[in-house]
Formats: C-alpha cells, structure tokens, sequence
C-alpha cells in the first residue's frame, strides 16, 4: 500500500509542476509588449525572524498603455531602501490582450519550481513501476 502513495504523490507533484510550467510560458508568451513604468512608491515590509524585524522594501509602479493608466506592485524585494527611488523607470513587459497583466524581464516566476516539481513527480513515478 506504501508503494501506492508514491504513485499518488508522484501524479500529484507532476501535474502541479506541469501547470505551473504552461501558466508561466502562457506569461511569457503573453506579456511581449515592453513599457517603462515610473516607480510611485517604496512599500516597507516587515517580518519578524528570531525575534528580530526585518524590514524589506518593495517597489510599487504605474505604467500607461492606450492612454489607461495600471498600478502594479514589483515581485521582488529588497533590504535596502536606496536600491529604488520614487520616480526611477523599470522595464516591464506587459499583454497587449490584457494590459493589466504584466512581467519583468528576467524574473520567470514559478517556472523553475514548476519544473523541479514535474521532476520529483516524474522520479516518484518511476520509482514506483521499479
């Protein structure tokens, strides 16, 4: 019954894995149009780690396409303050379908922990018909 479990596991971690694969190629594919957005504020963050806080700075942005205006917030963080200034351009690629979905270039989201998960699903498989 033990072995059932690593079939089971194995299905389930390959499908999460491989829907978060098409989710970020549709993403990519999708988001093609580049616009410079104007960063409109530095939001602090704080997490308390050990019994210390930990304050984290995330950017948040504008940008217009067609004469609409979008807000978005950056997925990335950072611990210094400096690093982004209000008013500061960040590139972005955005839908020209759906405007309002955007990405940044280089940051590929949950790609890779789609892929690690296709994987351990895939080696959960094989190891159950072994």
């Amino acid at each position: 019954m033990s072995d059932l479990y690593f079939l089971i596991f194995g299905i389930i971690c390959a499908l999460i894995g491989g829907v978060l694969i098409v989710l970020n190629i549709h993403m990519i594919f999708g988001c093609r149009m580049k616009i410079c957005a104007a960063i409109t504020a530095i939001k602090r963050e704080s997490t308390v780690i050990r019994g210390s806080t930990v304050h984290t700075y995330r950017p948040a942005f504008t940008y217009t396409v067609d004469g609409s205006t979008y807000h978005g917030t950056c997925p990335f963080t950072s611990f210094k303050k400096e690093k982004y200034a209000v008013g500061d351009a960040l590139q972005i690629f955005v839908s020209k379908a759906d405007p309002s979905q955007y990405r940044f270039k280089g940051k590929i989201g949950l790609l890779t922990t789609g892929m690690i998960l296709l994987g351990i699903g895939l080696l959960f498989i094989i190891l159950y018909w072994l």
